[in-house]
Order: structure tokens, then sequence, then C-alpha cells
């Protein structure tokens, strides 16, 4: 089987979306492909209950209904004499039900885990990351850690709360193509109970104690630190899977992660905050600059903040609804600011150069794609990603697309991403943008 690249024309990743059922067709579990996993099995298992779920929301959705709030759910509370336990250990788990806008998905079994990690400072802390099992699950099947994006400052963002009746703010049509091939899916909150998705450290430690944990849960049937793991996510989860891409060869050198896929990270954040300054969707600078400050309490942003600004601080902390960022399109820092340029200011042109991505070489495989029209992230960012990656000395295959804008890339880019992450599971040596 010949690698199949994201320039191509692919058929999407569910029958309504398709041109045919023929079409549709994936690789089995793991590196044995005795034969093909067509739709007609994924239909009578797994995949119809999503897709029609999927297929009419695969857009950016605000979030309408909440799971329990954080301070109603023991569930999520740390114990104790959290320090003393080992970084990836599981804290507490159960069973829970899967569901999409609040509709339970029959036929899938799901776990949440409670795990240890430590944030940016290594400060210990718990996260939780919610485990998909599709059924009849084949013991030693493939985990992927599916990252996902989080527009909001509130713990009810999470996955964990919106995979269990929230309405998620992500493209699940991702996560239906992997459990219709027999993947395992874990869905960490990689930024902790803070919601800080764009911490370069806590997010890609948290990710990788987020597989510690789920391949050491009794009831998932993985093989440990022998199971073959890949990394995927899209926007904010992109730069997730690859944060913990970036750590893996010194912070979980055991696990045996085989790939990752991402589309359109951010992968300088000074570049994406100043390139939304005054356009459509400035609302995700906010969201962006008040998550990753969470993880500085040395850093006051109200300092550099004019009235309006504090008012908006304040109000946001506890969202978790998208609509709330339609109301600053168009508006500039400037407006929010008391100081000239606040990204030019010490400590928080400081921060954002400590959680550019970049900082080390992957050790395993990489795809990247973006889109020319990407007007979110500045177009040519992974291209520029890519080029430090193969001038350190790793695989990357980099893709510029013409699938459309932000959103639209993010949907579309699924099953030729789907692909080469099912190649680099079967053992096919990974093609390379790099030139020697």
């Amino acid at each position: 089987m010949t690698e199949r690249h994201a320039h191509r024309s692919s058929s999407n990743a569910f029958p309504c979306c398709a041109e045919s059922e023929d079409d549709m067709s994936f690789l089995p579990v793991g590196s044995i492909a005795a034969r093909r996993f067509t739709w007609a099995e994924a239909r009578r298992t797994l995949v119809i209950p999503i897709a029609g779920i999927v297929c009419a929301a695969s857009v950016w959705v605000g979030i309408s209904a909440h799971a329990a709030p954080p301070d109603n759910d023991s569930f999520y509370d740390p114990p104790a004499a959290l320090a003393d336990i080992t970084n990836g250990q599981i804290i507490r788990q159960r069973d829970t039900t899967i569901a999409q806008g609040g509709i339970p998905i029959p036929g899938l079994r799901g776990t949440q885990l409670l795990y240890k990690t430590t944030d940016s400072a290594g400060r210990p802390i718990a996260t939780a990351t919610t485990i998909l099992i599709p059924p009849d699950v084949r013991p030693g099947a493939p985990l992927l850690s599916y990252q996902f994006f989080v527009n909001g400052l509130d713990a009810s963002c999470n996955p964990s709360r919106q995979l269990t009746g929230g309405m998620v703010m992500t493209f699940p049509n991702d996560l239906a193509s992997a459990l219709a091939r027999g993947w395992v899916v874990a869905v960490p909150d990689f930024g902790g109970p803070s919601v800080a998705i764009n911490a370069y450290r806590l997010s890609g430690q948290a990710v990788l104690d987020g597989i510690r944990a789920a391949e050491s849960a009794e009831n998932v049937r993985l093989s440990g630190p022998r199971t073959d793991v890949v990394l995927m996510g899209s926007s904010g989860g992109g730069y997730g899977s690859l944060t913990a891409a970036e750590l893996q060869p010194t912070y979980a050198p055991e696990l045996s992660i085989r790939g990752v896929a991402a589309a359109e990270p951010p992968t300088d954040f000074e570049k994406v905050l100043r390139n939304l300054d005054g356009a459509p969707f400035f609302g995700n600078a906010v969201i962006m600059l008040l998550e990753l400050v969470r993880e500085y309490p040395q850093i006051d942003l109200r300092q550099f903040l004019n009235p309006e600004g504090v008012s908006m601080y304040n109000e946001l902390q506890g969202t978790c609804l998208l609509e709330d960022l339609a109301r600053f399109a168009f508006h500039r820092i400037s407006d929010y600011s008391s100081v000239p340029d606040l990204y030019s200011e010490p400590t928080i042109s400081t921060m954002l150069a400590e959680n550019r991505l970049g900082q080390q070489r992957p050790a395993i495989p990489v795809y990247l794609e973006q889109g020319v029209l990407d007007e979110v992230v500045p177009p040519g960012q992974s291209a520029q990603l890519a080029d430090r990656y193969c001038s350190m000395g790793a695989v990357v295959r980099q893709v510029t697309s013409f699938r459309g804008d932000h959103n639209t890339t993010g949907i579309l880019w699924s099953n030729d991403a789907m692909n080469y992450l099912q190649n680099r599971l079967d053992g096919q040596a990974p093609p390379t943008s790099c030139h020697p």
C-alpha cells in the first residue's frame, strides 16, 4: 500500500459525507493487515451512531450543555498526598457513558482515569483522560492519544466533561475513524484543571502521563509500555500532540509511540496573537493569552490592562461558550491594554517564547499539515516548523493543502492523517519532506 498524502482527494471519514461506501475502507488493528475493514462492518458496530450526529455538527459549536461542574464532582479532587504519587499513576477510575451533543453513543464503552502529572513549573497536579473502547476490541490494540482543542477557560470545557454530556468543541469524525479501525482512543484533559492547553511543558507531560495511565488501566486491555501508540490533533490539539512528541524522548522514553499527526498547530504564539489582532477570530487570541498566563502565577496580566480589559479578564475566567468569542471579532489588544504593545512587554514576550514549538527533536515520524487559507495560524508556520525539525534530524512529512480555512482543514485532513498513522503502525517506512 502506498502512502496517501494530504494533497490528494480522499473520501471523508463518514458515510454520510462519502461519495460511495465503496470508497470507505480501513486497515484493521495493528501491524497484521489480514483483511480490509469496510464501512459495512463499521456501520454494524459503532460508526453510524456517531456519524449521524457528526455529519449534522462537524463545525465549531458552542457548548450549551455542561457535565457536572468541577466543584460538584469529587472524581476530580486530587488526594492530599499527590506529590508522593508517580507521574502517570492512576488515582481513581470510573466507567462512564460516552455522549455526543448530550446523546449517548450505543455500543461504545468509556472509562475515565484521574492520574497524576505535573504543570509547567513541576508542581504536581491531577488531570483526567477519557478512554473510548470500541466493541470487540482486540487484546493488544493500538492506542490513539487524541488531543482536543479547547476554546474556554473553565474546567467544564475539558474533554472529560464534554465527552460525557456536553457539546464537543472539535471534529469527532477523527474519533469515529479511529474506533472503526479498532483502535482504543485516549482523550486527555491535557491542559489540566487550569485548561492551559497552550503551555508547552504542561501539555506535553499531561499527554504522556495520560498514555501511561491508559496503558496501566486493567479493563482497557492494552499491552502496557509495549502498546503501539500514535498521537493526533488539530489546532491547539495539534500543539499538544507535538509538545508530547518533543518531550517523549526525555520524559517518557519507555513509551512505544510510532508517529504523530498535527494540523495547523500554533507554533509561535506571538506571531499567532499578532495575526489575530483586529481579525474576525480575535476572541481566540484572548482565550490563548488567558489560558497561557494561568501557568505563570508570577504574572498578573491585569497590570497591563485598562478597565475594559480587566472587566473582560474577570468575565471570561469561568466561561465555556464559543458564542462569547464572537463579540470580540475585529477587536484589537490595544482596546483592552494600558501599555503600547502588550506582546512586547518583557514578561509577556518571554512567556510566549518559552512555549514555542520546535524546542526539541521528535524521535518519531511527524505529519504536519496547514492550509494556505488558514486565517488563525499564519500560513507557513507549519512549513517553518517542519524545516526546524528537519534541521534537527527528524523525519517529517509536511503538507501545504488547499482544503479551505482553519476550520475546514481541521475537518478534511482527518482521513489522510489517519492513513499516515495507520502506515506507521503497520511498520511502513515514513515519507519525508526533508531534503538531504
